[in-house]
């Protein structure tokens, strides 16, 4: 049923997206899915990684005084590394989604030497950033409450607040940016956010093009 939640302890073979892999040690970190049934479009979907994102982000601040920074579409970040990523996965037909499958993973106490090799240069946990050990439990059942209220806030009032808080921490708009979408390269400035979740990309020649997915690199 709806909101249906399966938590692993640890996974051999966790992943990102593109088939990324994703260290996933046990008694380390949260790594838990979420089947949801929203009455939306296809076309909508993404906008769950949105607001998924924003929760985690919310309640690290709120909660843990910790502020996270997020990465179009689904990273986030704390001082330049990232400790988190989402993913969706769906079944749909052409004018409506049937289930979501949302995968969220979190490093949460992992220690710097727990990184192999150069993933140490560009991944971070809390406890690395806090300085503490946190409680997964208190972290998960934190998230998974502020995650119901505001997904049945997004279903009942629409998708601008979910946006307004995106744009608080996001760390993308404004920047330079390169997208990297398969096999394609797209650099330009990271103008705004459509109401999709659609990265508007302001090209060197002055064009714009929308971007629905791929990985950002910020350019120093």
């Amino acid at each position: 049923s709806e909101g249906a939640a399966v938590i692993a302890e640890s996974q051999q073979n966790g992943r990102g997206r593109f088939g990324r892999t994703w260290i996933s040690p046990p008694q380390k970190g949260l790594y838990f899915s979420l089947l949801l049934r929203p009455k939306i479009s296809p076309q909508e979907a993404s906008r769950l990684i949105f607001l998924t994102a924003v929760t985690v982000a919310c309640v690290l601040d709120t909660h843990f005084n910790l502020k996270a920074g997020i990465k179009w579409p689904n990273d986030l970040i704390l001082n330049g590394k990232k400790f988190a990523g989402i993913l969706l996965e769906m079944k749909a037909e052409a004018e409506q989604v049937d289930y979501l499958v949302l995968g969220v993973g979190i490093n949460v106490n992992n220690k710097p030497e727990e990184f192999p090799g150069d993933l140490a240069k560009t991944a971070t946990s809390l406890f690395i950033e806090k300085g503490l050990t946190l409680s997964r439990v208190e972290l998960l059942t934190t998230i998974l409450n502020t995650l119901e209220k505001a997904y049945f806030n997004y279903l009942n009032n629409g998708f601008g607040r979910v946006l307004e808080l995106w744009k608080k921490y996001n760390i993308t708009l404004g920047k330079r940016v390169t997208v990297t979408n398969w096999q394609t390269n797209w650099s330009g400035l990271a103008k705004d956010i459509n109401p999709y979740g659609g990265l508007i990309l302001v090209l060197p020649d002055g064009t714009e093009k929308t971007m629905y997915s791929g990985a950002v690199t910020l350019k120093v």
